[in-house]
């Protein structure tokens, strides 16, 4: 009898079987809300995928809300949004794009008679498929009773940038006010441009790029501290024209230079001038442009004769579009030697 030997050959990878990757979209990344008057806006940006399948592109999110009152401990409950988290808004766009920042906002907000109630707000994705992401938490807020928005704000254009000021009806109950800027018909940012609350009812924003348009929105502040929580803001759109000239230069000297005449001055400090122009007459002569638009503070003069007397005074020009020219500088007078010595070149 023919003995039968049976080889048992094992196949595949040894050690511990691996949990296949859960499928759906990232949870939401820095989500943070803030009291928006008697709204609450609840930002998120829209998280890298797990994988290049397109079917876990997140292409709806939803904010839910708790409600504690405000003696009741708000302590972490992983459970809560699932037992009585209330759906306040939803939004859908086939798909969110990775990194852009998305807004969502709850529109009818609780209401309170004496101190406000801490809201909760929770924030998932959901996929092609269905396929929810965990819930993304943002930080408490004690909603706060809103306050009127500031009346008459208005833009004025200054050399220096642009001036808002604005009367606040809120008197002493406010904290201050939070000016913010967005570039025409772009979105209100989400920080302000004070790193501090403004209680002076005017703000200078010197940060400007001329002939571009600016829309502003100035907020009364709720109360102190993150999240956030403002009352409803004014808006004023203006346009950054340069209307402004440079001031005249200062400190022109004149001094003979064999036969001609070497003009110096000191620079202007304006950052947008362009140039300078110096301008000549003589006892026979209206002031005449000697240069055209020179942009270094020095001029050599070789247009003249012995034994005449001129007087000089300049102008600076900026970098508008038109531009703007100063007011002259002060007048320097010079009387050319009978016999100066010849020069050789051009001015």
């Amino acid at each position: 009898m023919i003995g039968l030997s049976i080889l048992a050959v094992g196949c595949g990878k040894r050690g511990s079987p691996v949990a296949p990757r859960p499928r759906g979209p990232q949870p939401a990344a820095r989500v943070e809300g803030r009291q928006l008057g008697d709204s609450v806006v609840v930002s998120f940006t829209v998280p890298d995928a797990q994988s290049a399948a397109t079917d876990e592109a997140p292409v709806r999110a939803e904010l839910m809300r708790l409600v504690y009152e405000t003696h009741v401990e708000t302590g972490f409950d992983p459970g809560a949004f699932r037992r009585r988290g209330q759906l306040v808004a939803a939004l859908e766009r086939d798909p969110f794009r990775q990194g852009e920042r998305v807004r969502l906002e709850d529109r009818v907000l609780p209401t309170f008679e004496d101190a406000g109630p801490t809201l909760r707000y929770g924030l998932r994705l959901f996929d092609r498929e269905g396929r929810s992401s965990a819930i993304a938490v943002a930080a408490d807020l004690q909603q706060m009773r809103s306050l009127p928005p500031p009346n008459r704000l208005r833009a004025d254009l200054v050399p220096e940038g642009v001036r808002l000021s604005w009367i606040s009806d809120a008197g002493t109950a406010t904290h201050g006010h939070a000016v913010y800027r967005a570039d025409g018909d772009g979105e209100i940012p989400e920080s302000p441009l004070n790193a501090t609350p403004l209680t002076s009812g005017e703000f200078l924003d010197a940060t400007v790029t001329r002939n571009a348009t600016y829309r502003y929105e100035v907020r009364p502040i709720l109360a102190a501290g993150l999240p956030r929580r403002e009352g409803s803001g004014t808006q004023v759109t203006v346009v950054s024209v340069d209307r402004f000239p440079p001031l005249p230069p200062e400190a022109v000297v004149a001094v003979q230079e064999r036969a001609a005449v070497r003009l110096f001055w000191r620079p202007n400090a304006e950052n947008d001038v362009a140039g300078y122009r110096i301008w000549r007459r003589s006892a026979d002569e209206e002031w005449i442009d000697r240069s055209g638009i020179v942009e270094r503070p020095l001029w050599l003069d070789t247009d003249v004769v012995p034994a005449a007397r001129f007087v000089y005074r300049i102008t600076a020009i900026d970098a508008a579009s038109p531009a703007n020219e100063s007011g002259p500088s002060k007048e320097v007078e010079i009387e050319i030697a009978e016999e100066p010595e010849p020069i050789e070149g051009s001015r």
